[in-house]
């Protein structure tokens, strides 16, 4: 057998044993409970934090950022935040006067009385939304 051949085979069973190691897991399916929005601009890496009125988060993964103006940023976490839901609050440190992606939003959880940080999320891009339901636009502002 020649070299050559005896390389293909060696690579042919290398694939073949590191395939079945692997687990065919689908990805978890993912659903946001945010109300239906368009994207109206580009993307943005950060708001300014002096901007941001009110956040609204939907769901582990979706915070809306209403900022002075009218204008909304939807962020969409990489990955969903444990024990961040609706009824939440959250915090930020402020280096400077911007929230960026990807610095890290904390979950604010009530310890008898005494907020403390809890879980750090990872922000993700943040995107100019207007709401398909026009009236959720002034909703809070």
């Amino acid at each position: 057998m020649s070299n050559a051949t005896f390389i293909k085979i060696s690579v042919l069973s290398l694939s073949i044993i590191i395939g079945a190691c692997v687990q065919n897991e689908e990805p978890r399916k993912w659903t946001s409970d945010a109300p239906a929005a368009t994207a109206v601009g580009e993307t943005e890496n950060c708001v300014t934090i002096s901007r941001i009125k009110r956040s609204d988060i939907h769901d582990e993964r979706t915070i809306d950022f209403k900022l002075s103006g009218g204008k909304i940023y939807r962020n969409i976490m990489p990955q969903a935040c444990p024990s961040l839901n609706k009824h939440d609050a959250i915090s930020y440190d402020i280096r400077g006067n911007r929230l960026c992606s990807p610095e890290f939003i904390y979950v604010l959880e009530n310890d008898a009385g005494v907020l403390r940080r809890g879980a750090a999320c990872t922000l993700g891009q943040f995107v100019p939304i207007k709401y398909i339901d026009r009236e959720l636009d002034v909703i809070g502002q």
